[in-house]
């Protein structure tokens, strides 16, 4: 009896696969391809996203500068009214505060660990007592811009009158009368001028006419500052030496001076 034959399944043949293309060339599944058309939007996006980052930072340092304090980020958060915006846009925002932001400083340890944002001036002075102890922790006597001074300092103005008159400033104005430069000055230096000696100075007049000055100075033997200055003489040139003729090469029979005879005159 011949043995019953193995039941056999059949297997439907798979349906065709993505995996490659027509010349045989491989290509992943579920990588959409990039048109220009994408790239372009995408590139636009990241345009606009940039411009608001940098809009809301502006923004946030003003906000800093006006406060002149420490602020918390939610504090920042609030100003701009980003409270309903996306955690992602909020976590690279604060990153941007943290570490892009050139005039705003980062405190981790502000606030208990929260962490404090404030404005960075371009002077660290913000104050009459700062001012005063940055002049005198100076080791050299170079002048500090008023522009730079009032980024941190807003109203520097009543109190830079008020140390210019008490002799601790030396103030460069503008032509309104608006500070510009300010130096460090020791008031124990100023000596007041007697009165006889300030009459005296203002006894001296100057002639009306400035040639009188010119001719009074010619007679007392003065040169005056406005006198044609006298052509320079060019300095006599220098007479070049001839130079010698070498002399001929060092004897060294001398010893035998009687015997030798010398023909130096034949040379040409």
């Amino acid at each position: 009896m011949p043995a019953p034959s193995r039941p056999t399944s059949t297997v439907s043949s798979p349906a065709p696969s993505n995996a490659s293309g027509p010349n045989g060339v491989k290509r992943k599944r579920g990588v959409p391809s990039v048109t220009p058309a994408m790239a372009l939007q995408q590139q636009a996006q990241d345009q606009v996203k940039g411009k608001e980052y940098l809009t809301q930072t502006t923004f946030a340092a003003s906000y800093l500068k006006e406060k002149g304090k420490p602020m918390t980020f939610e504090d920042v958060v609030n100003y701009l009214s980003l409270q309903k915006t996306s955690k992602e846009h909020l976590v690279s925002f604060r990153l941007i505060l943290e570490q892009f932001v050139s005039k705003i400083t980062y405190d981790p340890n502000g606030f208990g660990g929260k962490g404090s944002f404030a404005y960075k001036a371009t002077l660290p002075i913000a104050n009459k007592e700062q001012l005063k102890a940055a002049l005198q922790g100076q080791w050299h006597y170079t002048g500090l811009r008023v522009e730079d001074l009032k980024d941190g300092f807003p109203a520097c103005g009543p109190v830079i009158d008020e140390m210019e008159a008490a002799g601790e400033l030396i103030v460069s104005r503008s032509k309104n009368g608006l500070p510009r430069t300010i130096w460090k000055n020791d008031p124990t230096l100023i000596h007041p001028v007697a009165p006889d000696i300030k009459a005296m100075w203002h006894a001296v007049t100057l002639p009306a006419n400035p040639g009188d000055l010119h001719d009074a100075l010619e007679k007392a033997g003065l040169k005056p500052t406005t006198a044609p200055r006298a052509p320079m003489k060019p300095a006599p040139a220098k007479e070049k030496k001839r130079r010698q003729p070498r002399s001929s090469g060092r004897l060294t029979n001398t010893h035998m001076s009687h015997i030798l005879k010398d023909y130096s005159f034949k040379r040409k």
